[in-house]
């Protein structure tokens, strides 16, 4: 073989080799980007509300689920809910913002709060307790506050002071700047005499037991609180905006909602969810921690149409916490 035949092999070769490579690099489809998915059309009225057992989704998660997609050959594939730029589209599931323009520190740290935020320095009596907190770690209260809305206030744990109000504060903002969906929790500092309890509250606890929600229970509530001199630290949650349907799931499509067409274990927004919360540290990410709302299209209104919106919630363990006792 001669010389220039010895030089020319390596450059088919080569040549060869990039054109295969080029050619199984796919392409983006030659057409617009969606960049809002329509899955936000009205149906008649909200679907029943989905109970999910603690037990089951961890079993289900851990164990069966597994198995059964071992055995039957379902590797992951790619995420289907992208446009043709492989972007995710703003949905009822995401929505799109430190993606597309630069937030302002300001804009972060308001995350999906707003301007309509508790005023710690209001009247006596002026936060109204309408509901004792039934379940959780952590013991609280929901208060109704004229003109600005329902929050659930709770505490830190006892043997933690400041960290899970801390961190769910921060969470919240990190995974609403992000796209996510995410509840307004905030820290404020609150005096013993803002409380009213509306007459005749009763809650009932984990093991099913119904007592009386009362100045007692109120006071329990807030002796082993974090405290900044006399006024209490404690996490304000606001009420999340239409009606509650329990959580979603991380696999499958919910049947009764004609806009959920998706298998979730197939959605890139939920994909990238476990980077986040791995980034985070947080491991609390079980569906119990997740909740679907029904919006009606007529805001305020107690029937109607309306459309599922899908929420991350409970981040206060984000950022690490003291090991977890399952037999407590």
């Amino acid at each position: 073989m001669g010389s220039e035949a010895m030089i020319r092999l390596p450059l088919v070769l080569l040549l060869g080799g990039l054109v295969a490579a080029c050619a199984s690099v796919p392409r983006f489809p030659l057409r617009d980007p969606v960049v809002h998915d329509d899955d936000e059309r009205p149906m008649a009225k909200a679907p029943p509300e989905y109970v999910s057992p603690f037990a089951w989704d961890g079993a289900n998660q851990l164990l069966f689920r597994p198995v059964a997609r071992f055995f039957a050959v379902d590797p992951a594939g790619p995420a289907v809910d992208v446009n043709s730029l492989d972007e995710v589209p703003d949905s009822s599931w995401f929505e799109n913002r430190i993606g597309i323009r630069t937030w302002t520190p300001e804009e972060i740290a308001s995350g999906p709060c707003g301007a309509r935020t508790l005023d710690p320095s209001a009247p006596d009596g002026a936060w109204i307790i309408d509901q004792g907190k039934s379940d959780g770690a952590n013991p609280g209260f929901r208060v109704n506050v004229a003109g600005i809305g329902k929050f659930m206030l709770k505490t830190d744990p006892d043997p933690e002071p400041e960290r899970e109000t801390g961190a769910t504060s921060i969470a919240s903002r990190i995974y609403h700047a992000a796209g996510y969906w995410s509840p307004c929790d905030s820290v404020v500092y609150v005096r013993r005499s803002i409380l009213k309890l509306k007459p005749g509250l009763t809650v009932t606890d984990n093991s099913g037991v119904k007592k009386a929600f009362d100045e007692k229970a109120l006071d329990n509530v807030l002796l082993h609180a974090s405290r900044r001199g006399a006024l209490v630290r404690m996490v304000a949650s606001r009420w999340l905006p239409g009606q509650t349907l329990g959580p979603y799931q991380y696999q499958g499509t919910r049947d009764d909602d004609p806009n959920d067409v998706i298998p979730h274990e197939n959605r890139r927004e939920l994909r990238g969810a476990r980077l986040l919360a791995a980034w985070t540290n947080h491991f609390d990410t079980r569906e119990q921690n997740t909740m679907n709302v029904f919006i009606r299209k007529d805001d305020g209104a107690k029937t109607g149409p309306g459309f599922i919106r899908h929420y991350i919630l409970d981040l206060g363990d984000a950022f690490g916490r003291q090991g977890l006792n399952l037999f407590q």
